[in-house]
């Protein structure tokens, strides 16, 4: 019961592009166990949207409930709520801001403001945001512009098997070109070394 009445808050705090998240962990789930709720006005979701967009994030998709309300009054819109039961192959890097970074993450992949590649699985397993990933993402296809001769797949690879590497170039990045950044040139020596 309690359980419902969280879920009739957030369908009826839906937001207007008429989708919200809520990613939680279950009590005794194991630590790379998460489950996802999607709360949503209007028509229903197929499993073909969400799975890529799920996926891209670096989870596997172990189980799905979904959940019809019909209309409270003629002419309102169906609310859904799907119950998704994700799964990461290691633990979640800073798994205490986990939640807010996956939302942000699959709100941004969700409406198209960034790309649905492997790179966004560094939001969990790097610990990263999804413009942190974006910047990798960038400064990847630059690099390939100038003459890399590693493909993009093969960047992201390497990127997804070593994701301490990934957050530290993010890091040097910020301190190299963050213009708010205090004790830029210290930080640059000490990420360098």
């Amino acid at each position: 019961a309690r359980t419902a009445v969280a879920d009739i808050r957030r369908l009826a705090a839906l937001p207007d592009d008429g989708m919200a998240l809520n990613l939680y962990r279950p009590y005794s789930a194991a630590p790379t166990t998460r489950r996802l709720k999607i709360y949503l006005r209007g028509a229903p979701l197929a499993l073909s949207q969400v799975l890529p967009r799920l996926q891209c994030l670096g989870v596997s998709v172990i189980d799905e409930r979904p959940f019809t309300l019909p209309p409270a009054r003629e002419g309102d819109q169906p609310l859904h709520v799907y119950d998704f039961g994700l799964e990461w192959a290691a633990r979640p890097a800073a798994p205490d801001r986990l939640k807010d970074r996956f939302e942000d993450a699959l709100r941004a992949v969700w409406h198209g403001m960034v790309d649905t590649d492997g790179l966004n699985s560094l939001v969990v397993s790097a610990g990263l945001t999804w413009q942190q990933v974006l910047v990798l993402r960038v400064c990847s296809r630059y690099l390939r512009q100038t003459g890399l001769p590693f493909s993009t797949e093969y960047v992201e690879a390497a990127l997804n098997a070593h994701p301490e590497v990934a957050a530290d170039l993010v890091t040097l990045f910020d301190a190299r070109f963050n213009p708010t950044t205090e004790d830029r040139r210290e930080r640059e020596v000490s990420l360098a070394a």
